[in-house]
């Protein structure tokens, strides 16, 4: 099949991400990914069957798909879609959801605008695909949509080539003999970076007397806030900024857990990638999170947006003696259940049964 790919811009992330996946592992479609946004991810252009465009299609240029595949709400607006294109759309988190973080009547008013735009192009839609069952169900009560085909996301069990820890802990100039509890996001409100630093406060002795690090990979517009909250707490002995790293997830060998202290996600890649290398995750219990994550088990939850919780966990001197165990646990889970294979076939089966225009899905 011939597969037009919108995302809005090439960069690092779980959308483009999500996309040279199934480029990768579906050679037998040839996918033309548009993102007006610009940026490059040579690992997705450098696919044999991938051509890339930076620009927004028009109608004329999509009429020679056999479908069209959205990955971010903006492609999705300003789509203008032949009528005989049958149009799929990856919903990687309800990104709505985020008004319940804020208040008064302008956030109000943004959330009911941005609800009411999802619920009409959603429903516009051949077939949605969501991440995870929480998301299903959310959409199913709100939005009433019955065309959603849950699909979660999936990593490249072999995706990690062998690398020298110690040429990686030297670039990011990390002291020997730390522990290491690592994240590796955007600095924006919804990752909760804000939470971790005011558990870290909290925690400081304990942290201390554990020889733990916290190790922060990523930019953003909260970046400065950030650093100017740590060196106000007095934090820099615990916690290091290492700033935007091309190919991030290459660090996770060095951690002794992944901590996703975040508002929202979808079904987050980064933590799939982790248990890939044995590495646990220390996260809030929001759906995308809680989906993957048995508290105990393979990993460990506190409420979102608790930081008392949060520091809690990270003071429990238990916690470091279990985080090898817990990272055994899930990296034989990611393998059974988020290989990229299950989740390749799935697209795959559904590309077919929405090209050919049948209703099932």
């Amino acid at each position: 099949m011939n597969i037009a790919m919108l995302t809005d811009r090439l960069a690092l992330g779980g959308g483009p991400e999500c996309i040279r996946l199934l480029a990768a592992h579906l050679p037998q479609h040839r996918f033309t990914v548009f993102a007006a946004g610009g940026g490059t991810l040579p690992a997705l252009e450098s696919l044999p069957n991938v051509r890339t465009v930076r620009k927004t299609p028009s109608r004329r240029e999509l009429a020679g798909f056999d479908l069209i595949h959205c990955h971010h709400l903006r492609p999705l607006a300003t789509l203008r879609a032949p009528a005989d294109v049958p149009v799929v759309n990856t919903i990687h988190g309800v990104h709505s959801r985020k008004f319940e973080f804020g208040s008064g009547p302008v956030n109000a008013v943004r959330g009911m605008l941005r609800r009411t735009l999802e619920r009409r192009l959603f429903s516009a839609a051949a077939a949605n695909v969501v991440l995870t069952a929480e998301d299903q169900e959310w959409l199913e009560r709100h939005y009433r949509l019955t065309n959603l085909v849950r699909i979660p996301n999936g990593v490249e069990l072999d995706g990690f080539p062998d690398a020298d820890p110690g040429a990686l802990q030297d670039e990011l100039q990390l002291p020997p003999h730390r522990r290491c509890l690592m994240m590796i996001a955007r600095f924006e409100l919804l990752k909760g970076h804000d939470t971790l630093i005011a558990a870290v406060e909290a925690a400081a002795e304990p942290l201390r007397k554990a020889g733990a690090l916290i190790v922060l990979i990523g930019d953003g517009q909260m970046l400065e806030p950030c650093r100017a909250e740590v060196r106000t707490a007095r934090l820099d002995d615990l916690v290091i900024f290492c700033g935007g790293r091309a190919g991030a997830r290459r660090f996770l060998p060095l951690a002794d857990a992944l901590l996703l202290p975040s508002r929202r996600e979808g079904l987050p890649l980064i933590a799939l990638e982790a248990g890939v290398c044995g590495v646990p995750v220390i996260g809030a219990a929001v759906p995308g999170v809680a989906s993957l994550i048995s508290d105990g088990c393979d990993g460990r939850l506190f409420p979102a947006g608790d930081a008392a919780a949060f520091a809690a966990l990270l003071a429990d001197e238990k916690l470091y003696a279990s985080l090898p165990a817990l990272g055994r646990v899930w990296r034989k889970t990611v393998a059974e259940h988020y290989n990229v294979t299950a989740m390749a076939a799935a697209h795959d089966a559904l590309y077919r049964a929405v090209g050919r225009g049948r209703a099932e899905l």
